[in-house]
């Protein structure tokens, strides 16, 4: 039986990088300009899909165990076991997520503001009383 130590390599290294992935990730995957929570929704969609199959390769690539391996029935059940281990981190990078979240929706709902005033502005304009 191997003893298995928590250390910066293998649980805050890993957590640390999951965390930047899910700052960075919706910002790349959510149209820069868009007016439209729709798409925001989206692309934080995906981002959670992709920091779930990141999250499970990078617990499988750092451990270290000698894990069985039984056919295809051994294999489901390893993936089960990092599937859970990506769960489990996404203590770590939901939070991040949903700030991230709140971020992009802000940043929404202010160019759609700049929209409105613009467009009163315009009216204004080319609206003349005389």
């Amino acid at each position: 039986m191997t003893e298995v130590t928590v250390g910066f390599g293998n649980t805050a290294l890993p957590l640390a990088i999951l965390a930047l992935l899910a700052a960075v990730l919706p910002y790349m995957l959510s149209p820069r300009d868009t007016r439209s929570h729709a798409r925001v929704f989206v692309g934080i969609g995906l981002t959670a899909l992709l920091m779930m199959v990141v999250s499970g390769v990078v617990f499988a690539l750092i451990d270290t165990r000698d894990l069985p391996n039984g056919g295809a029935t051994g294999v489901m059940i390893i993936a089960w076991f990092y599937l859970r281990s990506a769960f489990r981190a996404a203590a770590i990078w939901g939070p991040v997520l949903a700030i991230v979240w709140l971020s992009l929706a802000q940043r929404v709902e202010k160019r759609r503001g700049e929209d409105m005033a613009r467009g009163e502005e315009q009216s204004k304009t080319f609206h003349d009383p005389i």
